[in-house]
């Protein structure tokens, strides 16, 4: 058979199956792993599998605090079917870690690793759970370096390329916020120009965000009330979205649902109803319509949604107001699944991926920062990629190399 008409018949088998077929001949291996054909078999329409990822934390004998990371498969066996995936090493050496978001079956955590002289490295780390790949960014952030800054994450549907945006955390007249985009095919962080953001004196949350096609859609707040904003991946353009005049709008989430954009408003007191919150959805025309009310008092928040448009939410019970359970909401009945994880506190965060190629041609490591180096046009260059291992320090190295 000719070698073009294997690969298209290789574009069309899902991941686990292709990774396998790298065995099978060095032309097949060569060929998969290519950036042309990782885009090709991401843009090809078949059937993905799609999983729920779910961060949360556990108490040790130490009174520490581990984190734990589980996933489900989404599909009509939900939630039957869990497993916890290898995690990178460098997210050991993390501290206060989070999920910024996914998109085209990358997660993006968030976190700042300690170094000896008592200061901090903010990084993000881009990871395939699918085929257990992951690359490590550090984020610069000069201007306000014991805060980690806003970061959003997104793959551009052209070139399937992922990319960052920043936005400094310290924001003033005197001192207008940063704002850099990198890319994972150029390795560098470039400047935007902070006049193109929608408003001024923004406060930006990176853990409320949702990606749509080619566009980031973000929560942020002006001082006196929520706003959502977009920022779209192929022209470095910024936008905003007009909200009903009916939300609460103090208390604001916003997620994603079959690839729309969904706002969550929660109740806190506005209402002599029993109330927890609405659930809106935005049309194609950019208005948005209520889906349904979450009237169940247990509900805490919601964290996203599965593959059939029911809420997993954290929940709380009676009995031990102290502690937090996963569960999955069902609006007609107001139901709720628990699905069996429960710890002390409030710290779950979740979002859903499928399974895709995306870094299967980069190499595992750390992508750090030529601070001596700036280009012509302001943009940060980088000097070299670390393995992950050496980025994890004393305390963790035993643990990293497990």
């Amino acid at each position: 058979m000719n070698f073009d008409i294997q690969v298209e018949i290789l574009k069309r088998f899902p991941v686990k199956s292709l990774i396998r077929f790298r065995s099978v001949c060095k032309a097949w291996k060569s060929k998969i792993d290519t950036s042309p054909f990782i885009a090709d078999h991401n843009n090809v329409s078949h059937d993905r599998s799609e999983h729920l990822m779910i961060r949360y934390e556990v108490e040790t004998m130490t009174e520490s605090e581990e984190v734990k990371y589980v996933c489900y498969v989404d599909d009509d066996s939900f939630p039957q079917i869990k497993f916890a995936p290898p995690v990178p090493p460098i997210l050991l050496s993390f501290h206060g870690s989070c999920i910024i978001g996914s998109s085209c079956g990358l997660v993006c955590l968030g976190g700042s690793v300690p170094q000896p002289d008592n200061s901090k490295t903010h990084m993000v780390v881009l990871w395939n759970p699918s085929i257990r790949k992951s690359v490590a960014i550090v984020v610069p952030n000069d201007e306000s370096p014991s805060l980690f800054p806003f970061v959003g994450f997104g793959v551009c549907p052209e070139t399937k390329d992922p990319m960052l945006l920043k936005i400094s955390s310290y924001n003033d007249v005197e001192n207008p916020c940063q704002v850099m985009v990198f890319t994972l095919s150029s390795r560098e962080w470039r400047c935007l120009s902070s006049n193109q953001l929608p408003r001024k004196l923004l406060e930006f949350n990176s853990y409320s965000q949702a990606v749509i096609g080619r566009l980031l859609y973000c929560l942020a707040f002006d001082g006196e009330s929520y706003l959502i904003w977009s920022f779209d991946f192929s022209t470095d353009e910024f936008g905003e979205v007009s909200l009903p005049d009916s939300l609460h709008k103090p208390y604001l989430y916003i997620s994603k649902l079959m690839e729309s954009l969904v706002l969550i408003d929660y109740d806190r007191g506005y209402t002599t109803a029993i109330q927890v919150c609405d659930v809106w959805m935005m049309m194609e025309d950019g208005q948005f319509t209520k889906l349904f009310t979450v009237k169940n008092a247990s509900v805490v928040r919601i964290l996203g949604f599965n593959k059939t448009g029911e809420p997993v939410v954290k929940f709380k019970i009676p009995a031990d107001l102290n502690s937090a359970l996963l569960g999955v909401y069902e609006p007609g009945s107001e139901h709720i699944k628990d699905l069996g994880i429960c710890r002390t506190g409030f710290c779950f965060s979740m979002c859903s991926y499928n399974e895709s190629l995306l870094l299967l041609d980069q190499d595992d490591g750390c992508i750090e920062i030529n601070l001596s180096q700036l280009n012509g046009n302001g943009n940060i260059g980088f000097e070299m990629i670390i393995p992950l291992v050496h980025l994890v320090f004393a305390e963790t190295a035993s643990l990293a190399i497990l």
